[in-house]
């Protein structure tokens, strides 16, 4: 079961189709909540939960079920999850972001669709922004590569990644946003950072009082 979570505020609208799903008869004024709890919670079965995209910890208070024989698995772009419970995922490697692209965009070139995934450097989203991309429009790779040598910004924040509502270039700009507000400092050295190659930067040497 699939709770799209990234508006806190709407997160109660999926959660009562979930209790129609259900099976259970929403009476006047039930929490649909509640609702959901309870069936979960006598479930003779396994079942498994799945909040996606939530903004962080607080967003999922009241929501996530006390008791029940499943599980809850929560996606988020958030690192503030407690360490037991929260596991990092890197973006794809080149060879599944390739095979990714080969499906998601219905070509054949398989070494020139590795060039778009190496250039991506391997983010879902963008993979997805990119097979959209190229299966609507019928570019090919080498047509997509050059647009993201011109016009890379413009190129992220279009196409209609399948089941997101959010591009890449939106997702970029909420986290400068919310960066601004909390740590400005962060923002210079970002724009720094962004003019030096595509290398690990040791983070010693942020930390270091010279280095900045």
């Amino acid at each position: 079961m699939h709770l799209p979570a990234e508006d806190p505020t709407l997160l109660s609208a999926p959660v009562a189709e979930l209790a129609v799903h259900l099976g259970g008869l929403q009476a006047d004024g039930a929490d649909p909540v509640h609702l959901v709890h309870a069936v979960l919670g006598t479930h003779p079965g396994r079942w498994l939960l799945i909040f996606d995209n939530v903004p962080n910890a607080d967003a999922l208070h009241g929501f996530l079920p006390p008791t029940g024989s499943g599980h809850v698995l929560i996606t988020s772009r958030s690192g503030s999850w407690p360490e037991p419970h929260s596991l990092e995922l890197p973006v794809l490697d080149l060879e599944p972001a390739t095979a990714f692209l080969l499906e998601r965009s219905a070509r054949q070139e398989t070494q020139a669709l590795g060039a778009v995934a190496a250039e991506l450097a391997g983010p879902p989203l963008a993979l997805e922004q990119a097979g959209t991309y190229m299966a609507e429009t019928g570019a090919g790779p080498s047509d997509y590569l050059d647009l993201l040598a011109r016009q890379r910004t413009a190129l992220l924040a279009g196409g209609k990644p399948w089941g997101y509502a959010e591009r890449v270039t939106s997702t970029w700009q909420a986290a400068f946003e919310q960066l601004a507000g909390t740590v400005p400092q962060a923002i210079a050295l970002l724009r720094l950072l962004a003019c030096y190659a595509p290398d690990d930067i040791p983070y010693q040497l942020l930390l270091d009082d010279l280095a900045i």
